[in-house]
């Protein structure tokens, strides 16, 4: 969840799946414009998959358009500061989702080492896939872990705070993917009320592409009045639809 490498991977190995099916099902003839889009999660998915694919894949794909919408691109950064702002979230599950899933991929320990121990405990039967995100933030609620960083250890709290080089920070640093250039027409939609996942994600992103000479990179900032996270997903996604056909 959230992290760089296995996110791209599992979206190239699905469209490569999808291109041997369709050769051994003749009905259907791929043209190859490839378009990527995702919203949330999926915009983080979508840009990590087309930064693996334009740097390191550019033989075997050529994106024809990427719709990065709403996601996650400034972990370190924007995302790292609105977990530790001590603000109400309304999903609280984003974050224990997350660090447990960086304990495990990078082997960094127990969840004990991480999370308050009568949390700690539950977080197994939580993320055991037997509950949506809904079940987890009503008992996080419920046991007054909102803002979610009341879950966490002071002590990680701490390090997160004052020391640059801790080990998680490094990590949220890795799987950052706005510093580079995007070759393909590259369109970044983000709605300005997002109330989840700041819209500054984006910005950040936009203007560091900029700077790194990226000439077919688009910001399109969504007005409040269309909603928060949630609300406006179904506009961004007709609005990357309405350029594809065109």
């Amino acid at each position: 969840y959230i992290i760089k490498d296995p996110t791209a991977n599992s979206v190239i190995d699905m469209i490569r799946a999808t291109r041997n099916y369709f050769v051994e099902n003749s009905q259907i003839q791929l043209n190859r414009q490839l378009s990527l889009f995702g919203y949330s999660e999926g915009g983080y998915a979508t840009l990590a998959s087309q930064m693996v694919m334009e740097q390191d894949l550019s033989e075997e794909f050529d994106i024809m358009v990427s719709f990065p919408m709403a996601g996650p691109y400034d972990l370190s950064g924007t995302m790292l500061n609105r977990m530790l702002d001590g603000e109400y979230y309304a999903e609280p599950f984003y974050l224990p989702f997350m660090v447990n899933s960086y304990i495990h991929y990078y082997g960094m320990g127990d969840i004990s080492e991480f999370f308050l121990p009568e949390f700690a405990v539950d977080i197994p039967e939580l993320f055991s896939g037997n509950h949506g995100g809904g079940y987890i933030n009503d008992y996080m609620n419920d046991h007054d872990y909102n803002p979610p960083i009341l879950a966490m250890l002071p002590e990680i709290i701490t390090e997160f705070l004052d020391n640059e080089d801790y080990l998680f920070r490094q990590l949220l640093i890795e799987n950052n993917i706005f510093d580079w250039a995007p070759q393909s027409p590259t369109y970044l939609f983000h709605g300005i009320a997002d109330h989840l996942v700041p819209y500054e994600n984006s910005v950040v992103a936009y203007n560091t592409f900029i700077e790194n000479g990226a000439t077919d990179v688009h910001l399109e900032l969504l007005p409040e009045s269309y909603g928060n996270h949630q609300d406006v997903a179904p506009y961004a996604i007709l609005g990357a639809f309405n350029i594809i056909e065109s």
